[in-house]
């Protein structure tokens, strides 16, 4: 039954990350519904079920958007994956611990995307942190928080 569930989910934020979120985008970034959604599959499901919707959803993500197939698949794997990890920690850590964590898994995943995705940019590794991945992941990490205050239970619990 969570199958279900979780297929529904992730084709609706498929289709709300295609369709309504570019309308968000500040300076051509858009934050990544269908990230926050697999980094809340993987702390309350764990990491393999979120890694395998990752590779599933990546894969339509890219199949659907992009030229280069395969950015999304490994960048959304990886952010599971390291999701996944904080699980074993979550309990134990506070708030602002775990927001920085988050950080570091959207600045992963928009660093792996971003590096695959521009490959053929010719650009460096300053461009690729400040142009592209930094702003990216804060602005997905302003909607995990204010998702996070929005929840009856949070986020993470």
């Amino acid at each position: 039954m969570k199958i279900v569930q979780y297929t529904g989910l992730f084709a609706v934020l498929l289709i709300f990350q295609i369709v309504v979120l570019p309308f968000f985008s500040v300076f051509d970034i858009v934050p990544d519904a269908v990230l926050i959604g697999l980094i809340y599959l993987a702390i309350h499901q764990g990491g393999v079920a979120a890694m395998l919707t990752a590779l599933a959803v990546g894969f339509f993500r890219d199949a659907f958007t992009s030229h280069f197939l395969g950015a999304y698949m490994l960048s959304y794997v990886v952010a599971s994956f390291l999701a996944g990890v904080l699980l074993k920690f979550r309990e134990k850590l506070s708030f602002q611990i775990q927001s920085m964590y988050l950080f570091i898994i959207l600045f992963s995943f928009q660093l792996i995307y971003y590096s695959l995705f521009m490959l053929d940019q010719k650009l460096n590794l300053a461009q690729l942190i400040f142009r592209f991945s930094l702003p990216g992941a804060l602005y997905t990490l302003v909607l995990v928080v204010i998702t996070h205050f929005l929840l009856p239970r949070g986020f993470w619990r």
